[in-house]
């Protein structure tokens, strides 16, 4: 006996801060719908629970019905030391504790399960879970996140399995102890890395990167006013150009930079090789890495860990999307219109960074959902209600 798919108006996938956004949106809406993903898992998988988040507390709250009232009331009763941070802003694992009280706070239900397809049908899209459970949509908002979408190199790529190589997503808890290590990255990710492996005893720690020098530059404090014009550019650069403009620059705008109050230490306590990149790595598990670079130099570590980000892509998508033959596509992400629909698939929907090709890079970050959410649900607000139609 096959059983009937559940129905729903709209499907969330993925559960971290953009898919939870737009969920508490519907809540409040009483609109029909389910999020399916496992709350803030990469968050948890991926992020130090030390590691400097640098946004603000205006930039650091999802776009929701309450608005930063929600996060900063939260703070209030949670965070006893905030003002003698470095920076005030929270931690990841405070940030996830929130995010835990968030979906309580709009009691958005979640199923634990992962989505392995999505199928256009005459009701909308029918999407199959890991579990065997299917779904029937009449919209699909895709809030994926960066699970498996890391910006890997050719040189990390072509490295042995068992090599002492990894992106700086897999090195939440490692043991630098004695260690000779090198981090190819410019940003706050490679520095906090570096740092890390410091203060684990690391034999020596390097710091590879191909620009001249590394930026300090605050997201807080005195570089926030010009961070703002900045931001405030972006948003209206890419909500009135063509799409030649927002495929130049969906990356590269915002650049790479490190918080200030790190330099003395960095220069202190790691080598820094500016203008150097990474040519080729030899080893295995049994010896030492070593890594040719551009220049012909060579060095020999125990690890590599490669912190360049990552690098959005409709071919990486974790799930098999039945309409990505037809979907348009700008550059490697989907053509999206002002709403953050698929401009060739109605009622599909993209947020976070997989927007970037309508709303820029800072899609990246939480802070873009103040801008992407509330058009995406003015466009699923005014749609049918899918109980008419089944």
């Amino acid at each position: 006996m096959t059983t009937q798919p559940e129905k729903t108006d709209v499907l969330i996938l993925g559960a971290g801060p953009y898919g939870l956004s737009i969920a508490s949106y519907l809540s409040f809406l009483k609109m029909d719908y389910r999020v399916v993903g496992f709350p803030m898992a990469f968050w948890k998988s991926h992020m130090l629970d030390d590691q400097l988040l640098r946004s603000t507390l205006e930039h650091t709250c999802p776009s929701n019905p309450a608005g930063l009232a929600l996060l900063t009331n939260w703070v209030t009763n949670n965070v006893v030391d905030l003002e003698r941070r470095p920076l005030a802003t929270l931690f990841p694992n405070e940030f996830r504790d929130f995010m835990s009280y968030f979906i309580q706070h709009y009691e958005i239900p979640v199923m634990m399960d992962y989505a392995e397809s999505v199928t256009e049908s005459s009701d909308g899209f029918l999407v199959r879970l890991r579990s065997g459970k299917t779904i029937q949509a009449h919209n699909v908002v895709m809030a994926l996140g960066l699970a498996n979408v890391e910006n890997r190199p050719s040189w990390i790529l072509n490295a042995s399995k068992k090599m002492g190589v990894h992106h700086s997503a897999d090195v939440r808890d490692h043991d630098w102890r004695e260690k000779r290590l090198l981090v190819v990255g410019a940003g706050q990710s490679a520095a906090e890395i570096a740092l890390k492996a410091i203060q684990g005893e690391a034999a020596s720690v390097d710091m590879a990167f191909r620009a001249d020098n590394l930026i300090f530059n605050s997201m807080h404090s005195e570089f926030t006013e010009e961070r703002k014009r900045r931001l405030f550019r972006i948003k209206h650069a890419f909500s009135y150009s063509g799409p030649e403009f927002r495929l130049a620059n969906m990356s590269g705008i915002l650049p790479v930079s490190i918080e200030p109050h790190l330099k003395s230490e960095l220069n202190a306590k790691v080598n820094l090789r500016a203008g150097c990149q990474v040519e080729q790595l030899h080893g295995n598990a049994d010896s030492a890495i070593r890594v040719d670079f551009h220049d012909g130099s060579q060095n020999m570590y125990d690890h590599v860990v490669c912190a360049t980000g990552y690098k959005p892509a409709m071919s990486r998508i974790p799930l098999k999307l039945e309409t990505l033959e037809q979907l348009k596509l700008l550059g490697a992400l989907p053509d999206l219109n002002e709403c953050a629909e698929s401009s060739s698939c109605s009622g599909l929907f993209f947020l976070g960074s997989w927007a970037m090709s309508r709303f820029g890079p800072q899609s990246n970050f939480i802070f873009g959902s103040h801008q992407i959410i509330p058009r995406a649900i003015g466009r699923l607000a005014r749609l049918e209600p899918i109980s008419k139609s089944f």
